[in-house]
């Protein structure tokens, strides 16, 4: 029943009152509603779906070609269920398994003592704690030598892992310099051939230590051949820029650097990770080096389909149905 529950009337599908006030829509409120009401029904669209997808301005078969919120989970469910998800969403397991793709320091809060906080918080001059289960840039403190430890020490640990802050150089650097702005690879991964449906630049905005899409930040669509941005910014209520607000700088034609170190280490990622065969990476370019910040294996869909509002239902629907075959495949070669 809580499943269903999960798949049918979680509260995650509802809020429209608070997204239509959000959205660049400003009448017609019942008119929307009904129309969302349906669509929730009908492909389980959320009402964040319906103005982040901009579904006030599409058709009935335009919208169809999206991946909604319950099919999402659905597809996430199929695919991932069974696989070692644990390897990337409990953080310390994930920095164990993935260690030589971090690039940077990493202190096990639960095996040192205060001290040994106080020195690795000195030496690394910057640092980020994040909560081991946590998820969309939630419970983050951004931590440097001169700030209060002692007291911040005592909330951190109760199920946190702190990591060396990485400092960009560069272009995504000068986006937004007061955050590590990384790039978000989803990979669907079977029998060692990828498909990447999208891949996104995500930025921060001023010093606010995160660069996490529903936490203020924008995104840019990039090319996956390529390597280089072909869309505006936009943030999560919609807003589009075609510069960083805070930087000036312009994001249509910007180069990803080393993009195809980035695209080397997302392979071998989801090589690993053999087990899900939908995964999603947070991957910094930072100088040479392309670190692995963290890994992904609940198909967030937003960034993937708004900023060029192109529906992805396709690739994902026809991926899992070949997964679901190979599977009924095995199973029908088992001897009993």
């Amino acid at each position: 029943m809580k499943r269903l529950y999960y798949f049918l009337l979680d509260k995650e599908y509802f809020g429209f009152k608070k997204h239509f006030l959000d959205s660049a829509v400003s009448n017609l409120y019942l008119y929307h509603k009904m129309r969302w009401l349906f669509l929730f029904i009908a492909i389980g669209a959320s009402a964040e779906d319906y103005f982040l997808y901009e579904f006030y301005k599409k058709n009935f078969f335009e919208i169809n070609t999206f991946v909604t919120l319950r099919r999402r989970r659905i597809i996430t469910e199929l695919l991932n269920r069974k696989g070692h998800r644990e390897w990337v969403e409990d953080k310390k397991v994930f920095e164990n398994k993935f260690q030589d793709l971090l690039h940077r320091a990493v202190w096990d809060i639960d095996n040192g003592n205060y001290k040994d906080f106080e020195r690795f918080v000195r030496s690394c001059k910057k640092v980020i704690a994040k909560p081991v289960n946590g998820y969309e840039g939630r419970g983050i403190y951004v931590l440097r030598g001169q700030d209060d430890l002692r007291k911040v020490y005592e909330k951190l640990r109760n199920g946190y892992v702190v990591e060396e802050y990485l400092e960009q150089e560069g272009i995504l650097h000068e986006l937004n310099p007061g955050t590590c702005n990384t790039i978000r690879v989803n990979v669907l991964h079977l029998e060692g051939q990828d498909i990447i449906p999208a891949a996104y630049l995500r930025m921060g905005r001023d010093d606010n230590g995160v660069d996490n899409f529903r936490h203020g930040g924008i995104a840019a669509l990039v090319d996956v051949e390529t390597g280089i941005i072909s869309t505006y910014g936009r943030d999560m209520k919609g807003h589009k820029y075609l510069v960083h607000p805070c930087s000036g700088k312009p994001f249509v034609g910007l180069q990803i650097p080393n993009w195809g170190g980035v695209i080397g280490t997302v392979h071998e990622a989801a090589k690993r990770l053999e087990s899900v065969p939908f995964s999603s990476w947070d991957i910094a370019v930072v100088g040479e080096e392309v670190a692995v910040i963290e890994g992904n294996t609940y198909g967030n869909m937003g960034g993937q389909q708004c900023l060029d509002q192109i529906g992805k239902w396709e690739i994902y629907k026809n991926f899992t149905k070949n997964i679901i075959i190979k599977r009924m495949k095995i199973w029908g070669k088992r001897k009993y």
